[in-house]
């Protein structure tokens, strides 16, 4: 806790800081009277603001406010005396000009600025100092081609003037033409009549009426065709106007009418304007619509429907129809949403017109993109499934119990609906680790890892022979054994093999695998059995060499090539449906070249 400051300690620290107590210390945050050591006057510091924040005592010596004395000194030094006490620096004070005797109301910092004063003298002084004299003023206007006719008023008054260049009189002002502008007949800001009539019958019109102004229509008749017209002189005067028949911007109505029969458009009322919808029947479709003039003269209108830009109700529902939709409404517009039913399954849904006429099929039922739930449920009870929650959506997981193996499973329904399969269990596609401990154990093999995975190889003990082997649960299960010193059914390891690739034309699959050349069960037989035809095999010294040739086969196949087993467990159930691929994914002649590859590498 901060040490209490005694009074003592207070009052050294005022003095050392300029100003003088006038009172005891009455605490940090309180004003404390005391007297100003620099300029005697009386102040109200807070001890706390002097002593923490480093503020200096007098508010007076550092600026911070102005004492009434100082301010009514510096206002008299302004030739202005105050009427009334100071109200502060940025208040209006009300006082006399001494000058002119005027009361005014400058603010204190005004004056402090030098902008503050008597407002009354500062024009007349303004106004003497600004003031142009007379001859300057006639040398200007000599200058820009204008000789004055009266004397100077002003620079702010019209000036009765003669333009040496067009001899007509004008009245700028002084300011106007010291700024850049002149004759005003001469900038086109102002038109005299006669010049008016001159411009008109350059351009082959005879003005009928005196000149009404530069925006008004002027009655005029052309002396090209004859026609009277009534164009304004300022679009003349540009270029733009003239003879609206000669300039092509006015159709006769026969001429008109020949331009719509000319584009299959009969008028059914008549011509208006080029620029009006005029009411036509279309002389293909037999429809009436209401194309511009202008539109159908420059290629771009004509009939809509037969242009395909709109679409009649009545085309529309006939569209729908030859779809296999029923509209259930009136015809809301091509890219909106149309209730409809469909045909094909009954279900009400809402294709628009658009995509119907560019092919899409309509129903988002009968494309697949949206399942009944009740249908989808029927559907995974029929593949051996039985839906634990609601249906969620197509292509996500739906939790699931195999009726089969009572075991709970999570496909999408679209993989399901696709034929890959329900069950990742029944499949063979995923293995429950205490049934490859019950494999492993039931072809005398103690597992001394935990399982991993089907393609792992497994650190195992033959119970047999007491010897440590490394076979997959994908071989176990496949060939009823796992040691390979033991084997006699399978694949004897230590005698000749051959690794062989067949396909399959029904099935569409390409398979690789092994076979041992004096093995008693025939694994190629099995195959042709089940319509496999051999493509070709090749022959080794030990089923070692082949072995391993056949796992990295399947590597390069599984992992470089991205290809995963094509074919299930029920496909195949003379097994090895774990080494087939997609036949339309790799050809027979790729597969084999990597087997010659390896065979030379394996050597």
């Amino acid at each position: 806790m901060a040490r209490r400051t005694s009074d003592s300690e207070a009052v050294h620290l005022m003095i050392a800081a300029g100003a003088k107590p006038l009172e005891a210390f009455p605490g940090s945050k309180k004003p404390w009277l005391c007297e100003c050591l620099k300029c005697g006057r009386e102040i109200s510091p807070s001890f706390g603001n002097v002593k923490n924040n480093g503020t200096k005592p007098c508010a007076y010596c550092s600026k911070k406010r102005v004492h009434p004395d100082d301010a009514e000194k510096l206002m008299r030094d302004a030739g202005l005396e105050p009427l009334e006490p100071y109200p502060g620096s940025n208040v209006k004070w009300k006082c006399k000009h001494l000058k002119c005797g005027e009361i005014v109301y400058p603010a204190h910092s005004w004056i402090v600025a030098g902008q503050g004063g008597c407002q009354k003298c500062g024009y007349v002084e303004s106004g003497l100092k600004g003031r142009v004299s007379e001859e300057l003023a006639i040398e200007v206007m000599n200058a820009a081609g204008l000789t004055p006719l009266t004397p100077y008023l002003g620079s702010g008054k019209p000036w009765k003037s003669i333009c040496q260049k067009c001899k007509q009189i004008v009245s700028p002002t002084y300011n106007s033409v010291s700024s850049g502008t002149g004759c005003g007949v001469c900038a086109g800001k102002i038109v005299v009549p006669e010049i008016a009539e001159e411009v008109m019958r350059n351009a082959l019109l005879e003005p009928l009426v005196p000149y009404p102004g530069s925006k008004t229509n002027w009655k005029c008749k052309c002396m090209k065709c004859g026609k009277t017209v009534f164009p304004n002189y300022g679009d003349v005067n540009q270029g733009d106007g003239g003879c609206k028949f000669c300039g092509g911007r006015f159709i006769e109505p026969d001429e008109a009418v020949a331009t719509m029969r000319f584009n299959n458009l009969e008028p059914l009322e008549p011509y208006k304007n080029t620029a009006s919808p005029w009411k036509c029947r279309c002389l293909k479709c037999g429809k009436t619509v209401t194309p511009r003039h202008n539109s159908v003269q420059n290629g771009a209108g004509g009939c809509k429907y037969c242009a395909k830009v709109f679409v009649d109700a009545e085309d529309a529902i006939l569209v729908m129809r030859q779809a296999k939709f029923e509209p259930l409404e009136p015809y809301p517009g091509s890219q909106k949403p149309w209730k409809c039913k469909c045909l094909r399954c009954g279900r009400e849904v809402q294709p628009a017109y658009t995509s119907i006429q560019s092919g899409q099929k309509g129903c988002v039922y009968c494309g697949g993109k949206k399942v009944d739930p009740q249908e989808a449920f029927d559907f995974m009870v029929s593949k051996g499934l039985t839906p634990l929650e609601q249906y969620k959506k197509a292509d996500g997981r739906w939790r699931c119990r195999c009726i089969k193996c009572l075991r709970e499973v999570s496909p999408s329904y679209s993989s399901v609906r696709q034929g890959q399969g329900g069950c990742i269990y029944c499949s063979g596609k995923k293995v429950d680790p205490q049934d490859a401990v019950a494999l492993f154990l039931e072809n005398n093999l103690k597992p001394l890892v935990p399982y991993k995975s089907t393609e792992t190889k497994w650190k195992s003990e033959c119970m047999k022979c007491g010897n440590v082997v490394f076979p997959t649960h994908h071989m176990v299960s496949q060939r009823s054994g796992g040691c390979k010193y033991c084997a006699t059914l399978g694949l004897d390891f230590t005698l000749p093999a051959y690794i062989y690739l067949i396909t399959h034309e029904q099935l569409g699959s390409h398979k690789i695998g092994i076979s041992g050349v004096h093995a008693k069960e025939d694994r190629l037989k099995d195959h042709a059995k089940s319509g496999w035809k051999l493509y070709r095999k090749k022959v080794f010294d030990s089923a070692d060499q082949t072995y391993e040739i056949e796992q990295a086969v399947l590597h390069w196949l599984r992992v470089e090539r991205s290809l995963p087993p094509y074919l299930s467990l029920s496909e195949m159930p003379q097994r090895g449906w774990t080494e087939t691929v997609d036949a339309s994914e790799i050809d027979l002649p790729t597969i084999w070249a990597k087997v010659e590859e390896l065979s030379k590498v394996k050597k």
